[in-house]
């Protein structure tokens, strides 16, 4: 951090005669707790989108398993249907 000379003349910019009103800091208390509510509401949809997302991501791995497990089964059933016809005709 760099030093520097301290500023001699002491800045008198605020005047609390020009400050906010009782009726603007109403309003401004009202426009920021409305922004603040906003801010938490969309903070909480992602977090359910990303449980949405993973229901759907865990249903589709078992709908993704129980098709190879009926893959499985059909391929059985194809093989014993193939072995008994070469059994019966030869």
């Amino acid at each position: 951090m760099a030093v520097t000379r301290r500023d001699p003349v002491p800045h008198h910019d605020y005047d609390e005669e020009n400050d906010f009103t009782t009726d603007q800091r109403r309003r401004y208390t009202q426009v920021a707790n409305t922004a603040v509510k906003r801010r938490q509401e969309q903070d909480e949809i992602p977090v359910h989108k990303r449980k949405r997302a993973a229901v759907i991501r865990r249903a589709k791995r078992i709908n993704r398993s129980s098709h190879k497990v009926k893959y499985a089964l059909a391929m059985l059933a194809i093989l014993a249907v193939g072995l008994s016809v070469m059994y019966l005709s030869g």
